[in-house]
C-alpha cells in the first residue's frame, strides 16, 4: 500500500492500492478496512476478475463502493454486482446515430473519458441502474476542461490563486495536458452536450445522481467546484430542489451518515450555510454567501 499526498484542507490521506489478482483485491479492501476508511473507489486498472472480488469483499465488510467502471466489466455488471455509485458516468454509453459514432469517435486517448457512442438502446441499462440504486456522479467540472481541449480557458481560472502552490503542483503533476490536435474540442463539445441531456435522461428514469467535482482539478478548485457542479446539474434537466437534495440529504444517505447529516433538524450536526438569495430559484445562488456556521463558529465573508 503506497499513501498518497496530505492534500491541505484533508487530515486524511488518500490511500492507492494496487493489486493484481483477486485475492490481492481482497486483501488490499481488507487492508483499507482495517484503517477504517469512509469508502472504497475502484480503478480501471484492475482486471474483471479483481474488480468483482475487491466487491465481493467490500459487500462482505459493508464497505460503500465507488468507482470507475473498466471496458472489461461495464456499467452493467457493476452494478449488478453492488457497485454503488459509477463515477464520470464512466461505463455508461452514449446514445448515438451510427453516423455520429463514427464523426465523434475520440480524437486523442483522453478525451474516450466524456464517453463512446452507441447506436443500441440504452434503457434497459438505465432501469437497471435505478432498480439496483446504483448512484451516478456526472463530474461534468472535470468533463468540461477535457470538453474544450485544446482550448485552455476554463469557469475554474477566476478562482487560481485561492488554492496553494503545493495543490496546483500536485494537479499539474497528475493531470497534464496531453498532445491535442486541432478541432478536437468540435467532438469534446458535442459528446459534452450529449452527457448533459444524457444525464437529465438518466434523472428523470429514476437514477440517483449524485454531484462530484474530482477536485481539485483546474476546473474544479476545492469549494468552489461544487457550485459550478450544481449548476451543470440544473442545465442536465434536473430541478434546483432536486440538485440541492442531492448534494445533502442523498449524498448523506450513499455514505451512511443521514442520521447525522444531510437536512436540519434536531440532533444534527449544524454546520450551515446562509444565503442572501433563493437557490430554489436559481442555482446560481448558492455562490451568494452571507455566512458559515461551523463547529459552533459563525464565520462571515
Amino acid at each position: 500500500m503506497a499513501a498518497g499526498p496530505y492534500l491541505e484542507g484533508n487530515p486524511q490521506p488518500i490511500a492507492h492500492l494496487r493489486v493484481g489478482s483477486p485475492a490481492e483485491a481482497e486483501a488490499a479492501v481488507d487492508s483499507l478496512a482495517r484503517l477504517g476508511v469512509d469508502f472504497i473507489k475502484l480503478h480501471t486498472g484492475l482486471t474483471r476478475e479483481s474488480y468483482f472480488a475487491a466487491l465481493r469483499a467490500a459487500r462482505a465488510r459493508g464497505l460503500v463502493t465507488a468507482g470507475h467502471v473498466p471496458r472489461t466489466v461495464g456499467a452493467l455488471a457493476a452494478s449488478d454486482s453492488g457497485l454503488g455509485s459509477i463515477e464520470h458516468l464512466l461505463g455508461i454509453p452514449v446514445p448515438c446515430t451510427p453516423a455520429e459514432s463514427l464523426s465523434l469517435a475520440p480524437r486523442f486517448e483522453v478525451q474516450a473519458a466524456l464517453g463512446r457512442c452507441t447506436s443500441a438502446p440504452i434503457e434497459p441499462l438505465l432501469a437497471r441502474l435505478a432498480a439496483n440504486r446504483t448512484r451516478v456522479v456526472p463530474t461534468f467540472t472535470a468533463q468540461y476542461e477535457i470538453a474544450l481541449w485544446p482550448g485552455r480557458k476554463v469557469p475554474g481560472d477566476r478562482y487560481a490563486r485561492q488554492p496553494p502552490d503545493t495543490l496546483r503542483r500536485y494537479v499539474a503533476q497528475i493531470f497534464p495536458m496531453p498532445e491535442v490536435p486541432a478541432g478536437a474540442d468540435s467532438v469534446g463539445r458535442a459528446m459534452f452536450a450529449k452527457r448533459l441531456e444524457q444525464v437529465g435522461t438518466l434523472h428523470r428514469a429514476g437514477v440517483r445522481i449524485l454531484p462530484g467535482t474530482d477536485a481539485p482539478l483546474r476546473n474544479s478548485p476545492p469549494g468552489f467546484g461544487l457550485h459550478f457542479e450544481l449548476e451543470w446539474l440544473t442545465r442536465a434537466g434536473m430541478s434546483p430542489w432536486a440538485v440541492l437534495k442531492a448534494a445533502t440529504l442523498d449524498a448523506a444517505a450513499f455514505l451512511g451518515l443521514a442520521d447525522s447529516l444531510g437536512t436540519i433538524e434536531p440532533g444534527k450536526l449544524a454546520d450551515l450555510v446562509l444565503l442572501d438569495a433563493d437557490p430554489l430559484r436559481d442555482i446560481r445562488n448558492t455562490r451568494r454567501i452571507r455566512l458559515v456556521v461551523v463547529d459552533g463558529l459563525v464565520v462571515e465573508r
